[in-house]
């Protein structure tokens, strides 16, 4: 019988049991527990203890037996990136988000919603991965649009996932955070100015010209 000696950690089944053992025999065996989220990061005292029948077929119990496991700090459900880093002031882009399944479980339907603010916009906001197994990386795309006003620095972009497990209950993640660079608009050509005063130059050059010629 298996016990842990913290609350925060439950266990699914305390009993396993065991086939007949030989003198010097040994025999694996397995709990799966499941720590709460007011668990903490730390190596944890598990007790044993085990009830058998002796040669003579009597009922005996050993004394408790100690144990020690390591409970891992809990991880991220997922590992979110993007792979777009900017977008120009008064344009739209496409921005390519890269999830990765961070659990040891494969998970289905994976829905994700962007959430962004003023001055970025999305009229696609929404994206679906049918499947995602363990450790695996899927891309998926949403629209993002910058207002030409907007000031050149960097913007965060939110997101949320609902997913299904493997047993078919639904969960929702906590909001991840990446973020999107916006930059000024490139000019191309001439500046203005410069064009303007080309113009005058030529119109002087031009109007000189012409007195030249009709003196």
């Amino acid at each position: 019988m298996f016990s842990p000696s913290n609350p925060n950690i439950v266990v699914d089944s305390s009993e396993y049991a065991i086939p007949d053992i030989e003198p010097g025999e040994r025999a694996n065996f397995e709990y799966t527990v499941t720590v709460s989220d007011a668990g903490s990061a730390s190596v944890q005292q598990f007790n044993l203890t085990t009830r058998y029948r002796n040669a003579r077929g009597d009922v005996r119990r050993s004394d408790v037996l100690e144990t020690k496991a390591r409970v891992e700090p809990k991880r991220d459900r997922f590992i979110v990136k993007s792979t777009t880093d900017k977008i120009e002031a008064g344009s739209d882009q496409a921005v390519t988000i890269q999830i990765t399944n961070n659990g040891e479980k494969p998970l289905q339907n994976v829905e994700a919603k962007a959430f962004v603010e003023s001055p970025l916009s999305s009229d696609n906001d929404e994206a679906i991965v049918t499947s995602l197994a363990a450790n695996e990386t899927a891309e998926f795309t949403i629209a993002l649009s910058a207002a030409g006003d907007a000031l050149p620095k960097t913007y965060p972009v939110s997101l949320d996932f609902q997913y299904e497990m493997p047993d078919g209950d639904s969960e929702v993640s906590k909001t991840y955070t990446t973020a999107i660079d916006v930059t000024e608009v490139e000019e191309s050509g001439f500046p203005l100015p410069l064009v303007l005063g080309a113009l005058v130059i030529i119109g002087i050059a031009g109007i000189g010209g012409w007195r030249r010629w009709s003196s």
